[in-house]
């Protein structure tokens, strides 16, 4: 690991520290705004004032529509080196070298169109992050949900761009049912891209049994979740 690496990751381990609950008796303050792209307001910072990052714009209201993005690159007018593609739970993901895009309520499917697209009309991109899959738990299909995820990988290499697979938050929200297929959706994923070779960003860890990391909804990571998830791509991306 390089110096910026083991930097990234000592920062991860203060945020880590930092995001804890309070102790019992310990009066906790913090200003509230509206959260860009119209999302409810939170007990989190902004993330401009915490990182002096823009935030992103809304996210695209389908994959098939017009792309936005929220782009963090080495100098402007540099083309991207890598995108990161996904629902909602990348709104705020800030990668270097990168930019973000997102696709509330996106399947695997659409995801799959998305990076096509952004492939096409980005040549030079050499690596494409994906961050989805817990939408499709819904139809109660994880054969079929299995066969969408390899038709994505296998599509993105067909592109002759690296595919980087950015595993599931393990939401607070989700009752036994969800939480156990949301969980072996990230085993299988895990040892998929393992025995494939592909990088895979293994953010249950991180996240699991933490709900200070996530909004009020318990489903999308706040300011402090999506930091985390940042440096979670990040890491994997620089050590790919």
């Amino acid at each position: 690991m390089d110096l910026l690496g083991f930097s990234v990751l000592i920062y991860r381990q203060r945020l880590l520290s930092a995001a804890s609950p309070p102790a019992a008796g310990v009066a906790v303050t913090a200003a509230t705004s509206p959260l860009p792209g119209g999302s409810p307001p939170s007990s989190a910072a902004s993330p401009a004032r915490a990182t002096g990052v823009t935030p992103t714009p809304a996210c695209s209201p389908a994959a098939t529509g017009p792309l936005t993005s929220a782009a963090r690159s080495r100098g402007r007018g540099d083309p991207p080196g890598s995108f990161v593609v996904g629902t909602s739970m990348v709104r705020h993901v800030r990668v270097n070298g990168s930019r973000t895009f997102c696709h509330p309520g996106a399947l695997i499917r659409d995801i799959t169109n998305s990076a096509h697209q952004l492939s096409l009309r980005n040549p030079s991109t050499h690596t494409i992050i994906v961050h989805a899959g817990v939408n499709d738990l819904k139809f109660q299909q994880s054969e079929t949900l299995k066969k969408d995820f390899i038709t994505l990988i296998h599509s993105i290499k067909q592109l002759d761009k690296q595919c980087i697979i950015s595993g599931p938050l393990p939401s607070p929200r989700f009752g036994d049912i969800k939480f156990s297929r949301l969980r072996q959706l990230h085993i299988w994923l895990k040892g998929h891209c393992l025995s494939n070779n592909i990088p895979y960003v293994d953010n249950f860890t991180t996240f699991f049994n933490r709900p200070n990391l996530f909004k009020p909804d318990g489903i999308h990571p706040n300011q402090t979740g999506s930091q985390l998830l940042s440096m979670n791509i990040e890491l994997t991306l620089r050590s790919a």
